[in-house]
């Protein structure tokens, strides 16, 4: 735990609706301690202020001046700096703000569902991944999971350096992207993390792009009840639920115990490091869970009012300092399993010398625990900043087993959400300037793969109007998932989905695919290697963001002509030549006779080519590579990158 005397921006200030009422400068939390500032191109500075208030920017030895305009708003352009740092950014105006150990380097947003969203933790090999997740460079800023029926001026939270004591509840590709970047570049490297787990498109696109898609004007329509109004429905319906499984809502019997008190003996509780899922860290469970973290304060610390914020809980808390309660999160709360807490505590609370901080967390599905992101668990008085991620001890209270007759009530609106989180979780970083995005999402489009074609480049084209820039936008296409029945003739709707991806990464100014579909797990829609996404995602930056000459894709066909009874397909991207990995490339290819009936072909490599034939087609009019759910993927090339899917006719 560490104490930090700077004075962290004002996020609260973005609670205002009027920026005329303005009474001092206010910043969007963006701009931070240890944030990276994108190099070599025009630095946007921006905020707000008092109308007419005179705001001067002092940045890397250069200087610029801005006065607020009638809406209280103010921007300067410094000029690009190159790689480096550390500096300080300062910015004056009716009141001064110091921005510490700002490096200057790449900033790279990662978006999507839940495969962006999967954290360090629950990657492979993630426990030493973490450990060794020294890297003074690269800094990260995890955006909470919120969503906004409008679009907002900020979000709450804190850029982070990456160290083992932060990266383990970061995407686990943003951050091996990331590292990979760095070691390469050797330059910094920032990360903003803004992904939710089963959400579609529609929900990161904006409302004005969204309506002009067919239905989607309907949908928005809805039928004019408040956000407000559908929530005081949906926790009714879950607090009869709640009594329904057993769930205790309040402290009870172990609040009288005095798990929250200063003077409890927890001495017998297991530790955790948070924030992180307690599954993640062996608790497989849902229920209660008390946790507690004991911390010293300065005398000047204590006394005064404070706030303690605790990320997101997953899904409900009770929260005590000192043994008095100073918040509560329940399900009338808006998309409670990502809310961020935040706590006001009363003047005369905290004390000099010893203090804890007590949580009681609920636990109704999902990973459960204090979950993040990185850099917001803190306590903050006026004398400074208290951090508070690392070690807490933890005691389970309850164990719930959810009846299968019991499911939990659905959310209201499905998961959708359409044009929340772009206003929520995209638009608050607008125009923070970025290099580019990489983009895991597809699963809950999947069923519609004729919509995603035209609405993703119309998302990234939007997002790319609004920064000003045609920053590269790097996608991921679909992993392996699901089993398929083994007929060759299947045409599985994941298989035409992914084909979909390629045409969008193909078609789409400055986009590029990286390839996930040989490390997937027909069992697991989330596989763990996530290790070779993030190199695959660097390699297409490294090739296409910043001109290195690297091999960035597998083999991607290029043509096929007819030899006999016998097709010869040719491939770009060789990368010193086509191998079959374990030697075989058994079921890899289907091919189609001219009655229609598709058969499983014999393929061998030959040279720069792959030839498939079979003995039961004596005029092949088609081929498909990899054209199933969880298809053989055994096509690479010699820099060991798979072999694009496919599906090809015969001129």
């Amino acid at each position: 735990m560490s104490i930090r005397r700077t004075l962290l921006p004002l996020t609260a200030m973005a609670c205002l609706t009027a920026a005329a009422a303005q009474a001092e400068l206010f910043m969007p939390s963006v701009f931070d301690d240890h944030m990276v500032l994108q190099r070599d191109t025009a630095i946007p500075v921006y905020g707000e202020d008092t109308p007419g208030q005179a705001v001067t920017v002092t940045f890397a030895g250069q200087t610029q001046s801005a006065t607020a305009d009638g809406t209280g708003k103010w921007r300067v352009n410094l000029a690009p700096v190159g790689a480096g740092g550390p500096y300080t950014l300062t910015v004056a105006g009716s009141d001064k703000k110091e921005f510490q150990d700002v490096l200057t380097g790449d900033v790279w947003v990662c978006s999507g569902q839940s495969n962006m969203q999967f954290t360090v933790s629950s990657a492979i090999n993630g426990p030493a991944e973490i450990a060794a997740a020294n890297h003074p460079q690269i800094r990260l800023l995890g955006i909470p999971r919120v969503r906004n029926l409008t679009p907002q001026k900020n979000v709450s939270a804190a850029w982070v350096v990456c160290t083992p004591q932060s990266v383990g509840c970061f995407s686990a590709v943003g951050y091996f992207f990331g590292r990979d970047l760095n070691r390469d570049l050797n330059v910094p490297i920032g990360l903003i993390d803004s992904s939710w787990g089963g959400t579609a498109a529609e929900a990161w696109t904006p409302r004005e792009i969204l309506i002009t898609f067919p239905g989607m004007k309907e949908m928005l329509g809805g039928n004019g009840e408040s956000q407000e109004d559908i929530w005081k429905k949906q926790a009714a319906l879950l607090n009869r639920w709640l009594d329904g499984i057993g769930i205790q809502n309040e402290p009870g019997a172990k609040f009288a115990e005095g798990f929250a008190n200063l003077d409890f003996d927890d001495a017998g509780w297991n530790e955790m490091t948070l924030p992180g899922l307690w599954e993640d860290a062996g608790l497989k469970i849902d229920g209660v869970v008390w946790f507690r973290k004991t911390f010293e304060l300065p005398a000047d610390f204590a006394g005064g009012p404070a706030t303690l914020t605790l990320g997101a809980i997953d899904d409900l808390d009770c929260a005590f300092i000192n043994g008095q309660q100073v918040g509560r999160t329940h399900v009338d709360t808006p998309s409670f399993w990502a809310a961020l807490r935040r706590y006001s505590i009363s003047a005369g609370v905290l004390k000099p010398g010893r203090n804890v901080v007590a949580v009681r967390a609920v636990d109704i599905g999902g990973g459960g625990g204090l979950t993040g992101p990185a850099g917001t668990l803190r306590l903050k008085t006026a004398a400074g900043t208290l951090i508070l991620e690392g070690k807490w001890r933890y005691l389970l209270e309850q164990t719930v087993v959810i009846p299968a007759d019991k499911p939990r009530p659905p959310e209201p609106g499905g998961n959708t959400m359409a044009t929340e989180l772009y206003n929520a979780m995209i638009h608050p970083l607008i125009p923070y300037a970025i290099r580019g995005v990489i983009w895991y999402q597809g699963c809950s489009n999947a069923g519609n793969p004729g919509l995603y074609r035209e609405l993703l480049p119309a998302m990234i084209q939007s997002w790319r109007q609004r920064w000003g820039s045609d920053f590269p936008f790097l996608i991921v296409q679909l992993a392996g998932f699901m089993t398929d029945s083994g007929d060759p003739a299947d045409n599985p709707g994941w298989a035409g989905f992914r084909d979909v991806q390629r045409q969008i990464a193909e078609q789409t100014p400055n986009c590029g695919l990286a390839l996930a579909i040989d490390i997937g797990d027909p069992t697991d829609i989330h596989p763990r290697n996530k290790q070779d996404v993030g190199k695959r995602l660097a390699l297409q930056a490294l090739q296409k963001t910043y001109g290195k000459a690297v091999v960035a894709s597998g083999p991607t066909f290029k043509s096929l002509a007819v030899d006999g009874g016998k097709l010869v397909l040719r491939f770009d991207n060789l990368g010193g030549g086509l191998k079959a990995k374990d030697n075989t490339l058994a079921n890899n290819f289907a091919i189609q006779g001219e009655d229609g009936k598709w058969a499983w072909a014999d393929a061998a490599i030959a040279g720069d080519t792959v030839v498939v034939s079979s003995p039961t087609v004596a005029h092949p009019v088609a081929v498909r590579y990899a054209w199933q759910n969880s298809p053989k993927a055994s096509l690479y090339n010699q820099a060991g990158l798979p072999a694009v899917p496919f599906e090809a006719k015969r001129p």
